[in-house]
């Protein structure tokens, strides 16, 4: 099955639409009827079918408008952000005593040693791409945090207005959507969040620059500085060597640093332009700069979200007739018990119309079996815990395997055998096919297909169809 490329708002109510449809097992939710388009790309048809399903969710749960803009990092969030960071660097001006300018302990020096670090991390990051830059972690961060305080301010409201049960219902779809979609949407979340801090480490410098200029106008600042271990040739290198980028738009004229010394001082507005015109060149710019790269960044994610469309929920519905379910057993057998079970678990996941065949089983050392044709067959292929896994058979077999085959290994035949050893050795021999399935970088359905309901059944199955589901 393919991989869709779905701009975030279609991507988002395909999400919420299906995590919504799943969760609500027995109906409760009546949505309308909505057709699903039989011409297009597999992601246009599941994104028109998926529209009018979410108005009528939005009508249902009104909360589910500012979770979503919540969990896209949207512009709401960001602007307080920004405003936050502006308030910040108005306020750090006023810092230290009243109407002086101390030239060493001003906190520009700790505003421009702080953006250099987060140059080297860029510059780190694109050289090891591996690496991640700043606001990274933060961008994965926020929004879970921001919808964690939504959910639990509305959570009251919700249960009072929806009642238990479908506050319950909510509950569970919300959490299904969020896992899909945090995994979806992380590079494109953390592009926004790059964004963001860029964005805000810009305003902040200007808020320190502009704080200094409105106070300067109202009253006279003097320029001085002092200092417990720095020469005064000494104070000379590192103040010149900070305000040196300034020169280079600012030709102010400057006494020397040594008539400066503490108690002594000296017009503090030549030094205000020279460290204005530094933090512009160094920070102001250099961020903008690097917002619109997370800009443009944005952009083309935001309209290229890789959606997969191998979860039996895509299949149910891109298939253009009844879907064919194909058993192929590996070097063992099936059970009348379990191929019912098996049966009832395929119907239940792809619709009560999905037939099912069972082949011949597979001899010991075969191949993969060949890729299932178009939309319509799904493939499993059937192994038994009773056999110890082999890397080299099975994990290449698994690293062969097309994914429009689902790896199940049935624990029935191996715990008949093994009587009252069967809970640890079980747990052994699971934990090797499923290292065995992992290093293959496949998910596999390890399952008793005679001692567990075709409910749970299907649920495993899903689990191991591919992402999402």
């Amino acid at each position: 099955m393919s991989t869709g490329r779905l701009r975030e708002e279609e991507a988002m109510a395909i999400l919420l639409v299906r995590a919504f449809e799943e969760a609500d097992e027995q109906g409760e939710l009546a949505l309308p009827p909505a057709a699903m388009p039989g011409q297009g790309k597999p992601g246009d048809r599941l994104a028109a079918r998926a529209r009018p399903l979410l108005a009528a969710l939005d009508t249902r749960f009104p909360f589910l408008r500012p979770l979503r803009r919540t969990a896209r990092l949207a512009p709401g969030l960001a602007a307080g952000v920004v405003l936050a960071a502006l308030l910040v660097g108005l306020g750090t001006s006023v810092l230290g005593p009243a109407r002086r300018v101390n030239l060493l302990a001003l906190p520009f020096a700790g505003l421009l040693a702080w953006n250099l670090a987060v140059y080297l991390v860029v510059t780190l990051g694109l050289l090891f791409p591996g690496r991640r830059g700043e606001g990274g972690a933060l961008a994965r961060l926020l929004p879970a945090a921001a919808l964690l305080r939504q959910v639990r301010r509305l959570s009251g409201e919700i249960a009072r207005v929806l009642g238990a049960e479908r506050a319950r219902l909510a509950g569970r779809a919300l959490a299904a959507f969020l896992a899909a979609w945090r995994p979806l949407a992380a590079p494109l979340v953390t592009a926004r969040g790059r964004r963001l801090f860029h964005l805000a480490a810009a305003v902040l410098a200007l808020g320190m620059i502009g704080g200094l200029y409105l106070r300067g106008i109202a009253f006279e600042y003097r320029a001085t500085w002092e200092s417990t271990f720095l020469s005064p040739r000494a104070a000379e290198m590192v103040i010149g060597a900070l305000v040196a980028p300034g020169r280079l738009l600012v030709a102010a004229e400057t006494p020397p640093v040594a008539t400066l010394r503490a108690p002594a001082d000296g017009d503090a507005a030549p030094w205000i332009h020279l460290l204005a015109a530094t933090v512009l060149l160094l920070v102001v710019i250099p961020r903008l700069v690097l917002a619109l790269g997370e800009s443009i960044r944005v952009a083309v994610l935001a309209r290229r979200l890789p959606l997969d469309f191998s979860a039996p929920y895509y299949r149910r519905l891109l298939a253009a007739g009844p879907l064919r379910a194909v058993i192929q057993p590996y070097s063992c057998s099936l059970s009348p018990a379990a191929h019912e079970r098996l049966g009832t678990a395929l119907r239940h996941l792809y619709g009560a119309g999905t037939g099912v065949d069972t082949l011949p089983p597979a001899e010991y050392g075969a191949g993969a079996p060949a890729p299932l044709p178009g939309e319509t067959a799904i493939g499993l292929l059937l192994f038994s815990l009773a056999q110890t896994p082999e890397p080299e058979v099975h994990g290449q077999l698994l690293r062969s395997l097309d994914a429009s085959w689902i790896p199940v290994a049935d624990a029935s035949a191996f715990r008949a055998r093994l009587g009252e050893e069967a809970p640890e050795r079980l747990a052994e021999r699971r934990r090797l096919w499923e290292e065995t399935a992992a290093g293959a970088r496949r998910r596999l359905a390890v399952v008793d297909l005679e001692d567990t309901t075709p409910e749970e059944i299907a649920r495993l199955l899903a689990a191991a169809a591919g992402p999402g589901g």
